[in-house]
């Protein structure tokens, strides 16, 4: 069962968060916890190398802020391609909105090479 979240207020993630689009990391413009302090990069990185940022309870990856950020769209039933397949790397040239089913062909087609 897909469990159904409260879409994030899009005027709180601009009001404390800002890109760097030298790092692609989203910054703290404010102190929203005790970890997530004004100026430290946002998020932790996970097990398989994406960066996740924790606002209001609720666990968004890095890369879907950014995009929202940067070009003012919520991606839904998108996934990202990271061009330079480092995971981390938020760069908005690095990311590639696909299909989940593109994305599935991509990565059997780099096999078969």
């Amino acid at each position: 069962m897909k469990i159904q979240r409260k879409p994030l207020d899009k005027s709180l993630i601009r009001e404390v968060l800002e890109y760097d689009y030298h790092t692609g990391n989203l910054i703290w413009t404010e102190t929203v916890s005790f970890r997530a302090k004004k100026g430290n990069i946002a998020g932790t990185i996970d097990a398989s190398g994406y960066r996740h940022i924790t606002i209001k309870g609720q666990q968004v990856m890095a890369g879907r802020l950014v995009w929202f950020i940067v070009n003012g769209e919520d991606i839904k039933d998108k996934v990202f391609h990271y061009k330079n397949r480092d995971l981390s790397d938020n760069r908005i040239e690095n990311l590639e909105v696909v299909s989940r089913k593109e994305l599935a062909e991509r990565r059997i087609y780099k096999k078969r090479q």
